[in-house]
């Protein structure tokens, strides 16, 4: 059986040589057979690294000389295994082709090698042979006037002679023969442009057996004749370049995609090796994150299409699909998007509910077990020292992230507090929220938002914790029913497509505890419940989890009128206060909740201890209510989530002080999420 493998993982130092790749069929397999899959990120023209000056101030950056060792380790550490290096004829030449190559492209060939990365070397012409070209790029560096995307066939077929003799015997090297083939002027076919290729494909032949990479018309987008006519060579890759434009506004885009070049998939290998988007960029790549760009590797990955990101370098700011800001190393959306799925953040199969069970995709039982994190800009903005400064511990969130993973947990709960999310705006999505969910799905790990009301909605909170953070007093569990609608008009719509992310209604639906008149009973709670729901699939139809009364403890009135969806899990909070002290606490977690797992699924999504806890709600032990707890949990196969792994001085901790050791309860639910 064959097996695919990652090329090129691990640090630097550690790297075997890299196997030389050929085509096998519709893959790319190395010297042992293993089908190999390419992903990675373009890298800019070296001259254009070393000359260019972004800010405008008119004097080069020199980015290559300075930065171009660390760029290398840097994709590889974002878990690319391959590098595009573009090429630009017009610079090539003005250089001079034996001084380009052994100033720069030597050096980046080492680079790859050394740091385990297959590398592509791009013609990066644009146009038709011996014709049209794209001139306007002409004067992208106005000190070095040069015809950047020139199409002269004679000067293609010179580089390819000297560049194949050069770098044919390097294992990781790889030839792309032609960037784009276009024409504006006339129309330009398959069979208009194949005589070109073969030529060009000849030329490397005359030096060189390692693989090559094909493209095709209407700026490499468009494959669709290949089958009438295929390049005569058999250790070819068939390329594509894949922007928002590509696929006409109002048009299906993966039916396009299949049509354009997917459906070549089959039997040929495939790379797009440009794709790209920018929110507002230039007409090429205007396009968003769950509008293009997540739905493209979706489909490429359901194909298995090898892909690279262009571009990493952001050499004009207006150029659009740019991975990294200014400062030349803060990654943009689309190079954290970029970095997240080549570090495996496609692993996660959306859930569903099927009876009383929770499925993937595949249809195999999933049991939801992990913990809680702090709201994010509590996280921020809490000073823990009272010393007057932020502890600003979200900027550790990525490593906590790995160490719930290290744990064994598969699942993350995300509290989002009404006060805070509205104080601060928009702005709490992109800046926390966002940031969370990317980390989850890179870790692997399903991502509940949960709406961290407490009250009735419309009616009375829980007010107590108003002065959370003093220096930004709010409504924390404010319950306007206004605001939540408006919270998950916003918050589903924005994560419809994450098909890791399962949504909380509202956290704890709960009656005044000093107003004996104030009963919220399930006929009060539900049509609330139901308008949330309701909400929620106006965007989504990912998992929903329901709460019942109480503080989310008693679901025992459910059966007489159970929620309407039937893609919905039943929440539970269970606290050594949940039943009273006298009573078995077996029958009582039963009559409350567990009778339920029969007929529905169940999470208790959140439970915890503080022996000698200061809160009478979670003062308990872990002979007394922890390991019984999870035993009755393990027997009735009931999901959970430990509440609360951050910060130390939360109620139950599961660290001590310093935000790292874990203390009883967070060792005995380390010891259950890994037995």
């Amino acid at each position: 059986m064959m097996t695919m493998v990652a090329v090129g993982i691990g640090s630097a130092k550690e790297l075997p040589a890299l196997s030389k790749l050929s085509v096998s069929g519709n893959r790319i397999v190395n010297e042992e057979g293993q089908e190999v899959r390419l992903r990675g990120v373009n890298f800019a023209d070296p001259f254009l690294l070393e000359n260019d000056h972004p800010d405008g101030d008119g004097v080069p950056d020199h980015h290559f000389s300075k930065k171009i060792v660390e760029d290398f380790a840097a994709v590889k550490k974002l878990g690319a295994n391959v590098v595009r290096l573009a090429i630009y004829p017009g610079y090539y030449r003005l250089v001079g082709g034996e001084s380009y190559l052994t100033t720069y492209v030597d050096r980046e060939v080492d680079l790859a090698e050394k740091n385990g990365l297959y590398i592509i070397l791009s013609y990066q012409v644009i146009g038709r042979p011996g014709g049209w070209y794209d001139a306007p790029s002409d004067a992208t560096l106005w000190q070095y006037p040069a015809k950047i995307h020139y199409t002269d066939s004679e000067m293609a077929v010179a580089f390819w002679n000297k560049v194949a003799a050069r770098y044919g015997q390097r294992k990781h090297v790889l030839f792309e023969i032609y960037n784009e083939p276009a024409d504006e002027t006339a129309d330009f076919t398959w069979a208009d442009w194949r005589p070109t290729g073969e030529l060009l494909i000849a030329t490397i032949r005359k030096h060189s057996n390692n693989i090559v990479l094909g493209s095709g018309p209407k700026y490499s987008s468009d494959l669709s004749d290949v089958l009438k006519n295929p390049y005569s060579d058999s250790n070819l890759v068939y390329v594509a370049h894949i922007y928002p434009i590509t696929v006409p506004k109002g048009k299906d885009l993966v039916s396009e995609w299949e049509r354009l070049f997917g459906f070549l998939a089959k039997t040929y290998p495939v790379i797009v090796s440009e794709w790209g988007f920018s929110n507002g960029g230039d007409e090429t790549t205007n396009g968003t994150l769950e509008g293009y760009g997540r739905p493209l590797l979706d489909y490429l990955d359901q194909k298995k299409i090898h892909w690279i990101a262009f571009i990493y370098h952001p050499m004009d700011p207006g150029q659009g699909q740019l991975m990294l800001e200014s400062d030349w190393t803060t990654l943009t959306e689309f190079g954290q998007f970029v970095k997240q799925r080549l570090q495996g953040g496609t692993t996660l199969s959306k859930l569903s509910v099927s009876g009383n069970r929770i499925v993937n995709e595949e249809g195999q039982e999933i049991r939801l077990r992990g913990v809680n994190f702090e709201d994010p800009f509590v996280l921020e903005k809490d000073d823990l020292n009272q010393d007057g400064t932020p502890d600003n511990h979200f900027v550790e969130i990525e490593a906590d992230f790995k160490r719930i993973k290290k744990l064994g947990a598969n699942i993350v709960r995300l509290p989002l507090y009404p006060g805070y999310y509205f104080l601060v705006g928009k702005s709490y999505l992109t800046r926390y929220v966002d940031r969370m969910i990317d980390l989850a799905e890179e870790n692997g790990l399903y991502a509940i938002i949960s709406y961290h009301a407490i009250g009735r909605p419309g009616g009375w909170y829980e007010s107590v914790s108003d002065q959370m953070l003093w220096n930004y007093p709010v409504k924390l569990y404010y319950t306007d029913t206004d605001m939540a609608v408006a919270f998950w008009n916003t918050v589903a719509a924005r994560y419809c497509k994450r098909k890791h992310v399962l949504f909380e209604i509202y956290n704890e639906p709960a009656d005044n505890p000093n107003d004996a008149t104030d009963d919220l009973t399930w006929d009060d709670w539900r049509p609330t419940g139901e308008l949330l729901i309701a909400t929620i699939r106006q965007h989504s139809d990912n998992i929903v989890l329901g709460p019942g009364l109480n503080y989310t403890n008693d679901l025992s009135a459910v059966p007489t009128n159970p929620y309407s969806d039937s893609n919905l899990v039943y929440v539970a909070h269970v606290y050594p206060n949940t039943v009273p002290k006298g009573e078995d606490q077996v029958s009582e977690w039963e009559r409350l909740f567990g009778f339920l797992a029969k007929t529905y699924p169940v999470i208790v999504s959140e439970w915890g201890f503080h022996d000698g806890g200061k809160d009478e709600t979670t003062s308990g032990t872990l002979k007394d209510f922890g390991r019984p707890l999870l035993d009755y949990l393990d027997q009735k196969n009931i999901h959970w989530v430990a509440y609360l792994y951050h910060p130390p001085d939360a109620e139950p901790p599961m660290l001590e002080a310093d935000w790292t050791t874990l203390n009883e309860f967070g060792r005995f639910v380390k010891e259950r999420l890994q037995s």
